[in-house]
């Protein structure tokens, strides 16, 4: 799964991920700082993960933590408090195909 269709990622059935293609189109460019600019947490949460899985490096899933503290007011204390919230664990692993909507 490439990292803009993790982003743009709605929901899955099955082995298939369904992805807004409007919007993978507008931010397959934008790294996780850029998207949380724009306030698109959930989609920075996503980059910062995948970003994790590339690199080792989980700065970027503390960064999306505390940038959300600080933007909505909250003070959570783990990437897993978002993790919960947007309900993004991880990359799955068993996607065989995407369908853009």
């Amino acid at each position: 799964m490439k990292r803009e269709e993790f982003i743009a990622t709605i929901g899955y059935q099955g082995d298939t991920a369904i992805t807004d293609k409007n919007f993978m189109s507008e931010v397959k460019s934008m790294n996780t700082s850029a998207l949380l600019e724009k306030g698109l947490f959930k989609a920075a949460f996503c980059s910062a993960i995948y970003h994790t899985k590339d690199t080792g490096d989980a700065s970027e899933e503390q960064l999306v933590l505390d940038a959300y503290n600080v933007n909505k007011g909250v003070r959570l204390t783990s990437v897993d408090a978002l993790k919960r919230i947007f309900g993004v664990f991880g990359i799955p692993e068993e996607i065989a195909k995407i369908n853009g909507v």
